[in-house]
């Protein structure tokens, strides 16, 4: 038995010889496969039982950084594009729905979300297909984010400068918005959905001139009351905000400092920040 064995080895290990040559590491260099040492694995799977039993075997297993490197080395664009045993295929909807439901409700840790950061830095996404914008827009209509999402999404876009577009991108959305390519095109007046009866048309009171907006910003410390930007961080003064938005109600319990980007914020769902800056202030 022990005789047979050593055959079978010296046989794999002269097949791979001939086939292939050694890396820099001292292993088979890249391109060997099982299916050449083991000619009568080719076309075949493993069962579950087998499956299961590889996976007890490598759970919790970990690799150290020199074993991790020597795996990256050796598979560095092997299984990329055309020579991907992928390439070209999809999903079945039933393995779609089945890859759903393992990651639903999966939280990925803190370190984990920073690495694939770090991965995605420079990198430039493909153009969306209109099928995929399409499918984007209706699993997003009618949703509503919490009030921690949009604050985070705020302090994100204050960190990446994201609010400060470049004037070859606002050509663009220039462009994207004009004429019918705009989605409020022909729904203006009483047609427009977010129509308040021409509230937005009737003048400021005479009260709120630049003196009582003063008295607001150095009652806010000149910081903005949604982000915490502070004005002189800012490439203009804050904007007051009439939490109510009656244009009339000019009471300091009624009146918030906002940078540019926050007001622009409160023109939607004004529910939400009427709750938000609600409460004391606007007794």
């Amino acid at each position: 038995m022990a005789e047979e064995e050593i055959k079978k080895e010296a046989v794999v290990g002269n097949l791979i010889e001939a086939d292939t040559d050694r890396d820099e590491f001292g292993r088979f260099a890249v391109g060997h496969s099982l299916s050449r040492i083991y000619p009568k694995m080719l076309g075949t799977h493993l069962s579950v039982e087998i499956k299961q039993k590889i996976s007890n075997t490598l759970k919790g297993r970990k690799f150290s950084d020199e074993h991790r490197k020597r795996i990256s080395y050796a598979l560095k664009g092997k299984y990329t594009g055309e020579k991907s045993s992928f390439y070209g295929r999809h999903h079945t909807e039933e393995t779609k729905e089945k890859i759903r439901k393992i990651h639903k409700g999966k939280v990925l840790s803190v370190e984990t979300r920073r690495k694939i950061s770090l991965a995605k830095i420079g990198m430039k996404m493909p153009p969306r297909s209109e099928e995929y914008r399409q499918k984007m827009s209706k699993a997003s209509k009618g949703r509503k984010l919490s009030k921690e999402s949009i604050r985070k999404g705020v302090e994100t876009r204050m960190k990446r400068g994201s609010y400060t577009f470049s004037e070859n991108h606002k050509q663009k959305m220039s462009e994207s918005h004009k004429g019918k390519n705009n989605y409020q095109w022909g729904r203006i007046g009483d047609k427009s959905p977010g129509w308040k009866g021409g509230l937005s048309f009737e003048p400021y009171s005479f009260e709120f001139n630049w003196h009582l907006k003063r008295k607001i910003r150095m009652r806010d410390k000149f910081k903005c009351q949604y982000c915490g930007r502070l004005q002189k961080n800012t490439k203009r003064v804050l904007s007051v905000h009439h939490i109510n938005y009656n244009k009339k109600d000019n009471r300091f319990c009624n009146l918030v400092s906002l940078c540019i980007s926050c007001h622009m914020l409160t023109n939607y769902n004004r529910v939400f920040w009427k709750n938000y800056f609600g409460g004391d202030k606007n007794a």
